[in-house]
């Protein structure tokens, strides 16, 4: 799930099923704030059959994306996921970062 909080919108192509890059209407560079989109991811793998018990897991993960321009992007995540395997519960938090440079 994913909201562009700056009221930008993705374009959609019916044909192949994909979503466009977020358009940045105010780029910083230009001296706008860029745009800003808020992302919330869930998974969930269930690996169990019959007598293999390769366990199930579930992740959630929070996101947020600046798009400073149309060809830079800074993201930032968190992640919490539960794997219960072999009676065992692990508890894994992850906590990343990137920049994004796109070129054409």
């Amino acid at each position: 799930m994913t909201y562009v909080l700056t009221g930008e919108s993705r374009a959609y192509s019916s044909e192949s099923s994909i979503y466009a890059f977020v358009p940045v209407e105010k780029p910083v560079f230009h001296g706008g704030w860029g745009a800003v989109e808020a992302v919330l991811r869930f998974s969930y793998l269930d690996l169990d059959d019959g007598s293999i018990e390769g366990g199930k897991l579930w992740r959630i993960t929070p996101m947020v994306n600046w798009y400073l321009s149309k060809y830079v992007r800074f993201e930032v995540a968190y992640g919490y996921s539960v794997l219960d395997r072999y009676t065992l519960k692990g508890v894994t938090q992850i906590f990343q970062s990137r920049i994004h440079f796109q070129i054409l």
